[in-house]
């Protein structure tokens, strides 16, 4: 009988860790040896930004993750980047991509694809976005010399991103607004009856 326990016990714990080794990373041996001087050469466009929105791979499962992301960029130190810009190529698990959170800043290694849009670059695992820590920074800009504002946007442009990122908030306060110009009308007819049965006659 105790046998049978250990057993079922064994089963268990080896399906409980089965999904987490599924999506576990397995470097490469050699993925200690690359610096962040060889990661800043190997990337044509760094900077550090916020995620302001991002597009969840697997939402109802515990392994969620953000696969791309729109990022408020603060300052480029290498190439060119605009003031909000649409990268992908982060992840989670076995491809070793960089695992990113909303509001969170980053500092970020991309390239430009065909399409104007930004890949995120990797010279090794979970390289693509670092922590914006003076020290990241300060080591990048003594390499590339570069600590420039991002390229600003047109206006409408601007404004139709912030509209998009902000949608949910916006109609969450025109929810509230109405609510409670309703509120204050049902009790403006309440307050005094009289009055309305005045008007009316």
């Amino acid at each position: 009988m105790r046998r049978l326990i250990s057993l079922i016990m064994i089963l268990v714990f080896a399906f409980a860790i089965a999904p987490q080794a599924t999506f576990a990373c397995s470097p490469p041996e050699d993925y200690m040896d690359y610096t962040l001087a060889d990661r800043v050469e190997n990337a044509p466009i760094i900077f550090t930004g916020t995620i302001t929105r991002g597009s969840l791979m697997f939402e109802d499962t515990p392994y969620h993750f953000i696969s791309d992301a729109l990022i408020e960029v603060d300052t480029v130190y290498k190439g060119e980047a605009n003031a909000i810009e649409h990268m992908y190529g982060f992840g989670q698990g076995p491809d070793c991509l960089s695992s990113v959170q909303l509001g969170h800043t980053y500092l970020f290694f991309a390239e430009r694809d065909d399409d104007g849009m930004l890949d995120a670059v990797y010279l090794t695992i979970g390289d693509a976005a670092w922590q914006a820590n003076e020290t990241n920074i300060d080591t990048v800009v003594s390499i590339t010399g570069q600590q420039d504002a991002p390229i600003p946007l047109p206006l409408q442009e601007s404004i139709l991103l912030w509209l998009e990122a902000h949608v949910w908030w916006l109609v969450g306060t025109s929810v509230g607004i109405t609510l409670v110009l309703m509120l204050y009308g049902w009790v403006k007819r309440h307050r005094d009856p009289r009055k309305v049965k005045a008007k009316r006659g």
